[in-house]
This record gives structure tokens, sequence and C-alpha cells, in this order.
């Protein structure tokens, strides 16, 4: 796992120097040419050697996010993708009572979802478990992370599939609705005893909570991102008493805060990739040349330096005025159901603190380090400037860069890039830099 770091920025006058004499708008991505205002009179490389491969990606903190990842999808250059999630929920109030003699009529639980990933009239199935594993509150839960569930499954496979149009009044994502066994629903609430009822710490450890599993796909497969805190994602129980039979009464119990632990596994099995990128994760790196990948849910990443950039300026006093990372898709191998995503991000691994840093460019100024995707040119432009005057001064060594997807586990999506000398011209991956070489 990543450790996490604690970040204290520095504000070197340098930088503010690059920043404030830099007028070019850093959101204005896509250039792929020497500017013609400031930087005229400087001098221009974007033939550094850079060394790149892909690797597996370290596993990712799941808990307690925005969304989370449901569903399998088959890519056929990243292989398989699996997200479950693992939910608990809360009491709608303290002592609640079904009445006497009370009988359940249906148990739902709904799931509200926002973005999807992969063929969108192509189903996943899903099934719900009850969670029968005591959820710690206080323990960090990853990617990879899992509970033990009963083995019986609470409904038959259910067929979702994913309308990111069907949107609920007042919201901007949808929603479904699974039915669960309704025996479940009386032996696990109805017939519950008060004191199982009497408050949340005791309700969620008789109930522990339920898991839903992706457990298989039609065709490619499809998958989305489960908002799992919103109130529409519940579980809902309608039943009646003999105080009056013939009026329906409900009870929604939800997972909206902190008060109910919910988190997502997500599993990558690239035994069904492309052969390409079957080398790189076995530690074949003679395809780097032509691609190169990075996948969300804690799937793959891209590890790269500039092992003679320091030796290129070596004995020379230089200013670097712009250094541009530029990460071109590879147009062949996108597909419009498999997103890219819409960021990128850098860090480097320090091995004499064993930590991850953000690139000091990044801490400085998130407008400044962009990274953001540009869907007209089909890439990413991440600027580095103070990372690789630190290189090249000497303050700073040639570390292992990463680059990553942030948010990477509330949603799927995946870049194919342009690898160090790919066959389709002007797309690269380089790094671009506006210098000048002091006497």
């Amino acid at each position: 796992m990543i450790k996490k770091q604690n970040i204290t920025i520095l504000f070197f006058i340098s930088i503010a120097f690059l920043l404030f004499n830099c007028k070019e708008d850093a959101g204005n991505i896509g250039l792929n040419m020497q500017p013609v205002d400031e930087f005229l009179n400087t001098d221009f490389m974007d033939t550094s050697t850079i060394a790149a491969y892909t690797t597996a990606e370290d596993s990712i903190v799941t808990k307690y996010l925005i969304t989370n990842i449901l569903g399998y999808v088959k890519d056929p250059i990243f292989g398989t993708s699996k997200g479950d999630i693992y939910l608990q929920f809360k009491l709608p109030t303290a002592n609640i009572s079904f009445g006497n003699d009370a009988v359940a009529d249906s148990l739902v639980l709904s799931v509200a979802y926002t973005s999807y990933y992969g063929d969108t009239t192509q189903a996943f199935m899903a099934q719900v478990f009850e969670i029968d594993e005591v959820v710690d509150k206080e323990k960090v839960y990853y990617s990879n992370s899992t509970l033990s569930t009963d083995a019986t499954p609470l409904c038959s496979p259910y067929q979702f599939l994913p309308r990111p149009k069907s949107i609920e009044e007042g919201k901007n994502y949808a929603y479904v609705r699974i039915p669960l066994n309704i025996n479940f629903a009386n032996t696990k609430f109805l017939q519950a005893s008060d004191a199982n009822l009497t408050d949340n710490e005791t309700f969620q450890h008789y109930f522990k909570g339920l898991s839903i599993k992706a457990v298989g796909y039609n065709g490619d497969g499809s998958a989305v991102s489960a908002m799992l805190s919103d109130s529409l994602t519940c579980l809902t129980l309608y039943y009646h008493n003999n105080s009056d039979p013939s009026t329906p009464l409900s009870i929604q119990f939800i997972s909206d805060d902190t008060s109910a632990v919910r988190f997502g596994t997500v599993e990558h099995d690239f035994t069904l990739a492309s052969s390409d990128l079957q080398a790189q994760l076995s530690g074949n790196q003679s395809s780097t040349k032509d691609n190169l990948f990075v996948q969300s849910g804690a799937g793959v990443k891209t590890v790269l330096n500039f092992p003679y950039l320091r030796e290129t300026f070596a004995g020379k006093k230089v200013v670097i005025h712009r250094a541009i990372l530029v990460i071109s898709e590879d147009e062949a191998k996108s597909e419009d159901r498999f997103f890219p995503p819409s960021s990128l991000n850098m860090r480097y691994f320090n091995p004499s603190d064993n930590i991850y840093h953000y690139m000091p460019d990044y801490l400085l100024s998130t407008t400044y380090f962009n990274g953001s995707y540009n869907s007209e040119k089909k890439e990413y432009r991440a600027f580095i400037t103070q990372y690789i005057q630190n290189l090249v001064d000497g303050k700073g060594e040639d570390y292992k860069v990463e680059i990553f997807i942030p948010a990477a586990g509330t949603y799927l999506c995946r870049l194919a890039l342009c690898g160090t000398a790919p066959t389709v011209a002007g797309k690269r991956l380089r790094l671009e830099i506006n210098y000048t070489i002091i006497e």
C-alpha cells in the first residue's frame, strides 16, 4: 500500500519567478510546437531519453469514497476488471418497533449510481450476500480488502444494465432496485429481538451489512460508480402488522455517513489482456516503445525516469523556463465505451524516506501542473518545470516517477498511451524543455 505523507509546501523564490514570469494560461493545452511569445529567445529540446515501463499499481484506500466501482468488464487491452461493494446500514431511529405479528411484504436494496463504463447495452450480473464478519470502523479498507460473507445469496443473479439517462428528479444519477429474499426479511428484521434494534452499535453487530458482488457479465460487460452515501442507496423493508393488516408500512436502513462503513474491492485479471501489457507486467520491457498503460481501480501505472538529463547539462548553469511531459493517447487502442481518465497526476518515490511525493509543481499549483485531458488533441500535458530544474541542478535525484490516475477508486477508466518510440508520428512520450544556458 502507498504510505501517507506529511507534505510541507516550500515556497521557493525560483518557483515564484518561473510562475509569475510565465504568462501562458496553463489550461491552454495541446500545443505541439515551441511557443512564439515569451520563450522565443530560449533554447528548446524535446529529445531527452525517457526510460519507461508499465507495472501493477499498489492497493488504494476505498473506504468512505464518494463513489465505488461496481461491475464486471472485459477489455481487449486490459483484460477483466471486477468491482464489489461492502456496506453497513444504520437504524433510522433508536428502539424501532415493527408492531405485533409483523410480516414482510418485500425487501429491496436500492443502489444509486452515476458514471458508467463499458457497453451500456450489456449487463453485468450482481448478487447480494450478508456479511458475516464483524466490520471494524477504525480499520482502513483498501481495494484488495474483503469481508467474509454467508455462502447463500439473498437474490438470484440480478441483470444490472446501466441506464445513465434514467435520472431521478433533482438528481444527476440513476438507481436500481434489487429485490431480496423475503424469508431473510422476516428472520433478520421482523423476528429480531428488541435488544438488537436499540441503537446502531448493537444493530450493526447483529446485522453486519451486505455485500454486492459482480458474478458475471454478458458480452463484454459494464460497470458503474455506485453512490453508497446517497439517500437513494438504502435497504427498504415493506411490511404489515396485525394492528391494521391492510395498511402497508415501510422502513429504510441507510448508509449515508461514517457511522456505517462502506468500501469497494477491485480485482483485475490480466490473463486476457493484450500481449504488450502482459509482457510488461511480467518484466519484459521490449514493447514499451509502442505503448505504455495506465488504469484506475488499482490496475496499472506507468513508471519513468530521465537517465541522461543531468549529464546533458553537466558543467553548465541552466535555467529551466518550462518543462512539459507530453502524454499522447494511442487512438488505435481507444474505444468510446472505455473512457480515458479526465486527468493524470504524477508522483515520485524517494527511497531515502520510503515515501511517495507529489511533484513540486503540483504542490505549488494544481492549475499550473495541469495534467488534464485534451479531447481534441488526445493528449495530456503535465508541467514539471521545478522538478526538472531540481534534477539538472543536482538538488534532486533521478527518481522513479509514476503516472497515475487521481481518485482511482471511484470509477473505471484506462489509457493506452504512446510509448517512447511509437510508429505513430509525433505522438511519442516526450519531455519538452525551454531553457537558457547562463554563460
